[in-house]
């Protein structure tokens, strides 16, 4: 049996993964933002397959094949099921077979559904190891929780390192690189937190749970910052966004919920500071 040798680079949620084997045939792997397979290309950047999934994973075409498919996890040809570590996931319930080993949050109710796939919004969340749903942004669960202050370090390193590793990937690589390189000059030059302001973002951030967390940070050139964070309805695509503005003294001056039924439309709103 051929050896087959694989490398894996997980960049800023595209998968890079190429495989050589004794022939020295080389096949580069792509996948969306949630981390699915999908196009497959040569060394000359001819595209050689094309996969398409439904929302909740059942892959359209071609058939599923053994190996790494949606949300790159292991998919299995014979029975249609999807590893994903600590579970397994049919696609076609839009279920894991068997319960969450985490238990429900007994304070916000969240995972109630044990079976539940990605806080039924496949759109933009993964189970990384099937116990827990993160943002599709990779760094969703544990950078999303960082301050300002913790991001600016590792960005300045980790987006220009990502750059120059997608930039000679065929297909692909030079016009991302081109994107990221954009991305690196905004994280740089991007505001930091005052002092009383980040006590403040701390505040805001303790409001959720942590499978709930993922604040936004936008700054305003008078000094203000918006804090905004997006927290699933308990009916299947509904959400509540929570926003704060704060000025650079650490004052909140304004705080709203707004609520938004499964077709997204504003439902209500409530000023927090009333």
């Amino acid at each position: 049996m051929d050896r087959l040798c694989m490398k894996i680079f997980l960049c800023l949620g595209l998968l890079l993964l190429s495989s050589l084997v004794e022939a020295q045939t080389v096949k580069y792997i792509h996948t969306d933002a949630l981390g699915s397979i999908v196009a497959v290309t040569d060394a000359n950047a001819n595209i050689i397959e094309r996969r398409e999934y439904e929302p909740y994973g059942a892959q359209s075409s071609p058939v599923v094949q053994d190996g790494p498919g949606y949300t790159g996890h292991v998919q299995d040809a014979a029975t249609g099921l999807t590893y994903m570590q600590q579970r397994y996931y049919d696609s076609s319930i839009e279920r894991f077979l068997s319960v969450d080993p985490v238990l429900a949050d007994g304070n916000t109710g969240g995972n109630f559904n044990r079976y539940r796939y990605a806080a039924n919004n496949p759109y933009r969340f993964t189970d990384p190891d099937g116990r827990q749903e993160m943002a599709a942004e990779r760094f969703g669960d544990s950078y999303g929780s960082w301050t300002p202050d913790e991001r600016v370090p590792f960005e300045a390193v980790a987006v220009p390192a990502t750059a120059a590793l997608v930039a000679i990937t065929p297909l692909v690589g030079p016009e991302l690189a081109l994107g990221l390189r954009v991305i690196t000059r905004n994280v740089v030059e991007q505001p930091k937190l005052t002092g009383d302001q980040a006590k403040n973002l701390a505040r805001f951030e303790k409001k959720f749970s942590k499978e709930n967390r993922n604040v936004e940070v936008s700054h305003s050139k008078d000094g203000t910052v918006t804090f905004k964070n997006e927290v699933p309805g308990r009916v299947a695509g509904s959400k509540a966004v929570y926003e704060k503005t704060v000025d650079s003294s650490g004052k909140t001056t304004a705080a709203t919920k707004t609520t938004y039924d499964p077709k997204g439309y504003s439902i209500h709103v409530k000023d927090k500071l009333k």
